[in-house]
């Protein structure tokens, strides 16, 4: 019976052995495992220049970074430094100078994309070093925010020691927008705002021109109407014909100088203004009218026949439009006077 029992023991023992061994194993295996990279202590990234290209080029710098190593750095031969730069920087005939890696090989500067590689080889930079690098050649890109280098130390290519972020530093834009408003002008003046007229019957009887001058800086120009709300000049009450009618004005006749009729009516000259590169016309029907032919005022400053007198295409500087009034009446006009009101209206285009 202890013969059985001891020899039930021993298995146990050995398999409890292999545990161990096994165990034993996996820590050596770890124990192997690389080192993640450290921090580098008070990363700083700095620019002669601060001025970024928004546009064009010009405001060259150089880029200096600064930092204290946090692990001893062991740079092979294909070791080296590397920093981010902002947006649209470019560099060209770089120029290193380096402090703080005494017995390192400092090659050439280069860039790829964003990032710039510093060529640091074949030296073993102590724990704790303080390291400065100034990097000439650069041409500032277009960032105009506040830009954090990521500055690295690598042993080997791709194989980091130390990596660190700078604080930010700002590049100002080299542009200034410039906004000029010119606000909406338009100035109306009105040579005469009555007229008056000595009518005699078969005689048709004109006032001096009524001269309305416009300057606008509608880019677009204008349209110039008129009209009469009244439809007519009002006169006297009592018998015989107490107002006189407008001329036709869908199109420009003769005043009425036989003796029975009359009409009041008006005719047009336009004279272009200065400045600008528009056309100031007479429209249709008032571009019919003359001396002898008159055009009657539309009761209404809308679109219609006669409304719209003339129009500008563009910005001018005193537009001329000379309007003169003229009245021919009957034998049998009552007497008294007659009055209307002509309206003028300036529609800007902007």
């Amino acid at each position: 019976m202890r013969l059985t029992s001891t020899f039930k023991k021993a298995p146990r023992l050995l398999v409890a052995a292999a545990a161990v061994s096994t165990l034993t194993v996996g820590a050596v295996a770890l124990t192997g495992s690389p080192a993640f990279a450290g921090s580098l202590t008070s990363p700083t990234f700095s620019t002669s220049n601060g001025a970024a290209n928004v546009s064009g080029t010009g405001n060259t710098a150089t880029y200096t970074i600064n930092f204290i190593t946090s692990t001893s750095w062991v740079a092979s031969a294909t070791g080296s430094v590397t920093f981010t730069v902002p947006t649209g920087t470019t560099l060209s005939g770089a120029a290193v100078t380096a402090f703080g890696l005494g017995g390192c090989t400092i090659g050439t500067a280069t860039q790829a994309v964003l990032t710039v590689t510093v060529q640091v080889q074949s030296c073993t930079v102590p724990i704790n070093t303080p390291v400065s690098i100034a990097v000439s050649g650069f041409t500032n890109g277009t960032q105009i925010t506040a830009f954090p280098s990521a500055i690295a130390t690598n042993s080997a290519t791709g194989t980091s020691v130390d990596t660190g972020n700078a604080a930010a530093v700002t590049f100002g834009s080299n542009q200034t927008i410039a906004t000029v408003i010119v606000p909406d002008t338009l100035t109306f003046t009105n040579s005469a705002t009555a007229v008056t007229l000595l009518a005699v019957p078969q005689i048709v009887a004109t006032t001096t021109p009524v001269n309305l001058g416009i300057s606008t800086n509608a880019k677009s120009g204008y349209t110039l109407q008129a009209c009469d709300t009244a439809g007519a000049l009002t006169g006297p009450t009592g018998p015989g014909p107490n107002t006189i009618p407008q001329s036709s004005n869908g199109a420009a006749t003769a005043l009425p100088t036989n003796g029975t009729s009359s009409a009041f009516g008006a005719y047009a000259v336009a004279t272009h203004g200065t400045g600008g590169s528009g056309t100031f016309t007479l429209t249709t029907p008032w571009s019919g009218t003359t001396s002898s032919l008159f055009l009657g005022y539309n009761a209404l400053c809308t679109a219609g026949a006669g409304s719209t007198v003339a129009t500008e295409t563009g910005p001018v500087s005193n537009d001329l439009l000379a309007i003169t009034n003229g009245v021919g009446i009957s034998n049998t006009q009552a007497a008294g006077t007659y009055t209307g009101t002509i309206t003028y209206q300036v529609n800007p285009s902007y």
